[in-house]
């Protein structure tokens, strides 16, 4: 995810095009994004964690678990099945439909992402919570949420710890990867657009979101303002 990010930073343009049939064609395409995820990347850990073992064997539960391993693949392959299949409407109608099109598909995926990370953050905030009694071996969040730090004598007491280490580990890395990329795309619309704004205000806000909806909610919120401000800008000039 970093290295993903960092050529996007580094290979980008500081904006997207202005025409409205360019950002209505990309828009239109990541319109299906959410359905495709939810078919290619939600549907397989669900099917594993819901149907077994009523409905299906260990072993079946462990196919589909291996199934979602390859979810980038699938759900790029969704979005780009189901795009093909519906054409994009915002390439139809007068300008200011197209436009209205536009913003609203940019809304509605937006607010898809930040339900979803605020969904998961929540989650591991509140499993935190039940768990909590006062004993050695309940969950508090930040023992969910910091990762063990590698150079420290301490060792996992299974495979199951193991896994969480390394999970936390990934989560945190791209977490902070993602922020950092939002930001740093914030700021070069904000530059572009001759936006003047406080790096301290900048700085509380994104914690104050990451305290909210984690640090993937944050970099959604910073996205959805860029894209408001870059739309908006391309409409006065």
């Amino acid at each position: 995810m970093p290295l993903l990010l960092g050529w996007d930073l580094f290979h980008s343009p500081p904006r997207a095009g202005c025409g409205i049939a360019a950002k209505g064609q990309h828009l239109a395409f990541l319109n299906h994004f959410p359905a495709a995820l939810l078919l290619g990347f939600l549907a397989p850990i669900l099917g594993a964690a819901f149907l077994y073992p009523t409905v299906i064997s260990f072993d079946q539960s462990q196919m589909l678990i291996a199934l979602w391993q390859g979810w980038p693949i699938w759900t790029t392959a969704l979005t780009l099945t189901l795009f093909s299949i519906r054409k994009p409407a915002t390439l139809q109608g007068s300008g200011e439909k197209k436009q209205a099109t536009i913003q609203d598909t940019g809304q509605t995926l937006h607010a898809f992402a930040f339900a979803c990370a605020i969904t998961s953050h929540w989650i591991l905030c509140m499993s935190s919570l039940v768990s909590f009694t006062g004993t050695e071996n309940s969950s508090s969040l930040p023992s969910l949420l910091l990762p063990h730090l590698p150079w420290s004598h301490e060792k996992p007491s299974s495979i199951g710890e193991g896994v969480l280490w390394f999970l936390q580990w990934d989560y945190s890395i791209a977490a902070a990867a993602t922020l950092i990329w939002s930001v740093t795309l914030w700021l070069r619309a904000t530059s572009h657009a001759s936006v003047r704004g406080s790096g301290g205000t900048l700085v509380l806000q994104s914690a104050g979101w990451s305290l909210v909806s984690g640090p993937c909610g944050a970099a959604v919120v910073l996205m959805w303002r860029r894209h408001r401000l870059l739309s908006r800008y391309c409409r006065e000039t």
